[in-house]
């Protein structure tokens, strides 16, 4: 049994400003987000003892913070029978953490320096009284600034779960049976 002790805190403030004009809102914001410094506690294979969790998992990792910029608009068109969102966002993260399986031990570690940004849009189409068509697009571009594992600089390698492009189409269409 160890008793560790650390404390973390932060203040994560966001600036948004808007401007509507006629069924469209652009806006723009500047927001901090933070996720807590947190000790690992998970257990690692060990031949002679089992699972158990090693002094080298039970180092503290540093908070994680990170500042959005988006830009983008919302908008209601051809008299509220289309909708229309897109934006634009810049994320500049400072200690990212995630999960590294280092000698067999998964833990989790700061990955230092990431960014992230990208385009998206989506939209929702009212084609008729009971067609309506929902879309969604994404680009993203992600990618560690400062990582390295092992001695191994992966600086410049995409982040786990980012793809470049994603999107989706759907269809929904109702009929009432009476």
């Amino acid at each position: 049994a160890v008793s560790l002790e650390d404390e973390w805190n932060d203040f994560s403030p966001r600036l948004v400003l808007d401007y509507k004009i006629n069924k469209s809102l652009i806006y723009a914001s500047v927001t901090k987000g933070y996720k807590s410094g947190a000790y690992n506690s998970y257990p690692a294979p060990n031949a002679a003892l089992g699972f158990r969790v090693v002094p080298e998992s039970r180092n503290s990792v540093d908070p994680e913070t990170v500042v959005n910029y988006e830009l983008g608009v919302k908008s209601s068109l051809l008299n509220n029978d289309l909708t229309l969102n897109g934006s634009f966002y810049y994320m500049d993260y400072q200690d990212l953490q995630i999960f590294q399986v280092v000698g067999g031990i998964t833990r989790l570690e700061s990955a230092g320096k990431a960014v992230s940004s990208g385009l998206e849009l989506d939209g929702r189409y009212a084609a008729s009284n009971n067609l309506t068509i929902l879309f969604n697009a994404t680009w993203m571009d992600s990618e560690f600034k400062d990582y390295v594992v092992s001695g191994q600089d992966l600086s410049g390698t995409s982040l786990l779960f980012t793809p470049k492009l994603s999107g989706g189409l759907s269809l929904d269409y109702s009929k009432s049976l009476g």
